[in-house]
Order: C-alpha cells, then sequence, then structure tokens
C-alpha cells in the first residue's frame, strides 16, 4: 500500500520548509486522483533521516489496488525536470518512520 517515488526531489528543496509542504501537498493531489492517500513521508536530514533517502517521497494508500493504479501512472513522468521511478516499500516501514518523525504536517488528503 506504500509507494516510493524517487528521483523527485533534491535535499535542497528540502531544506525549505515551505517548499517542503508544497512538495507534500502537490503529491497528495497527484496520488489522489489514483485513491484515498493516507499519509505522504520525505525524508530529510534534519528530521534524522539517511542521506539515501534523500530525493524519495513515500505515498500510503488505503488499498494495494489504489497504490498499483498511482504507481503506473507515476512511474517514468516528469517531475521538477527528473524522471520519476516507482517501487514499493514495506508498509511496516512506513508505519515506524510515521512514529519516529510523522509524516508532512498540514497536507490535506
Amino acid at each position: 500500500t506504500v509507494l516510493r517515488l524517487r528521483n523527485m526531489v533534491t535535499s535542497e528543496e528540502l531544506e525549505d520548509d515551505a517548499e517542503y509542504q508544497d512538495i507534500g501537498q502537490d503529491v497528495a493531489m497527484e496520488c489522489a486522483s489514483s485513491g484515498r492517500v493516507t499519509g505522504i513521508i520525505i525524508p530529510r536530514l534534519k528530521e534524522g533521516y539517511p542521506h539515501d533517502l534523500q530525493g524519495d517521497i513515500c505515498v500510503q494508500f488505503s488499498t494495494e489496488r489504489d497504490a498499483l493504479s498511482a504507481g503506473t501512472k507515476l512511474c517514468g513522468r516528469k517531475f521538477s525536470g527528473r524522471t520519476v521511478k516507482v517501487d514499493y516499500l514495506d508498509p511496516e516501514l512506513f508505519k515506524n518512520w510515521n512514529r519516529q518523525h510523522g509524516t508532512v504536517p498540514n497536507v490535506k488528503y
């Protein structure tokens, strides 16, 4: 139920809190067209995530079907000039990250 969208953002874009919020909201709106989004995590160094997760956006959907639909739709698309790569994240890992760091604040799903 969790998509891992890779190569979407840079660490520089994530440093600015307002831009971080805007990215989260844009992704939520785009993904909502494929199904019900229940959470978004955008790993940042300042929240304690490892460096190798920079540029990833993790989106949790209410069903696997919704996640698959969104993954098919987003794979290979361009986001800020970068080609999006899609794979799936273990829902337990998403749950642990959410517990430790939370999702992107103030994003409406």
